[in-house]
């Protein structure tokens, strides 16, 4: 980041994906939120419109290690949604992961965590469908 807090140079589009690593490791909220908005500021100065993906439901989990992925991604989602505005998006996966969670092993690589190609294809029409809005 300090590439960008120092560069003359300005972008119309960033994307951040963020979170899902930390949700699943279990990292502080408070942590995560931190660093969603310091990532945000600085992006701010140097991008037109800024793209921040939140990750899909949790798969394959035990399930009461589902249920505490499930309200930590929820109130990620939050977060990220706080921070919409003219220029900062949310592109949320919640609702496109029923497509992905329903055929893992095409949308997700074997880790069951990171999207494969077909997986970064869905990502991508989510991607779209909110710069087109």
């Amino acid at each position: 980041m300090d590439g960008l807090r120092n560069s003359n140079t300005t972008y119309t589009y960033s994307v951040l994906s963020i979170g899902g690593n930390d949700i699943v490791q279990f990292r502080s909220m408070r942590g995560i939120e931190e660093r969603i908005r310091d990532i945000v500021k600085i992006l701010e100065t140097v991008s037109e419109n800024i793209y921040i993906f939140t990750p899909t439901k949790p798969g394959k989990s035990p399930l009461v290690i589902k249920w505490i992925v499930i309200n930590r991604v929820k109130k990620l989602r939050r977060i990220v949604q706080s921070l919409e505005s003219n220029s900062v998006h949310h592109v949320d996966m919640w609702k496109a992961g029923d497509k992905l969670l329903a055929h893992p092993e095409k949308y997700f690589v074997k880790d069951t965590l990171h999207l494969s190609d077909e997986g970064q294809s869905a990502w991508y029409t989510q991607l779209r469908k909110v710069m087109n809005k």
